[in-house]
């Protein structure tokens, strides 16, 4: 995994946006630490890395109390042929939630990296034949 996915993995939402958006400064996962950031990435590594397209992982930081999961939601591919996979990232701090839904592709090299922008399509046996959203939040 690439050490620039961890690092904008951990910095969504504001990193991934150039306008002033202050209404995002008190969401969940800006309440994280380092070590939050930590296993969250840790789980992020690991569901991706799995054969389950459906694969998960909890991760909860018993110091902070903030906690989150990292769900697969399916192979996709590339245009392009590349491997891709639709994750769900749910954190929990300060009794609030945020949830992100977002495409990560494998570069032939085997880095992780963003897909947003990718025309991608589900993998053919998954036997879903509708197109995955770039990118989207909740928070």
């Amino acid at each position: 995994m690439s050490r620039a996915f961890l690092i904008f993995l951990c910095s969504i939402p504001v990193g991934t946006f150039a306008l002033e958006l202050d209404f995002l400064r008190d969401t969940p996962v800006m309440y994280l630490t380092e070590t939050d950031k930590k296993m969250q990435r840790d789980a992020a590594v690991f569901v991706l890395e799995q054969a389950d397209p459906n694969a998960s992982r909890e991760w909860r930081n018993p110091m902070t109390g903030y906690s989150g999961r990292i769900e697969a939601q399916g192979d996709l591919i590339s245009d392009d042929g590349l491997q891709c996979r639709k994750l769900r990232i749910v954190v929990h701090a300060k009794g609030g939630e945020s949830v992100f839904v977002l495409p990560l592709c494998k570069d032939t090299g085997g880095e992780w990296f963003f897909g947003s922008g990718l025309k991608l399509q589900p993998k053919a046996e998954q036997g879903s034949v509708a197109a995955q959203p770039a990118l989207t939040y909740r928070i």
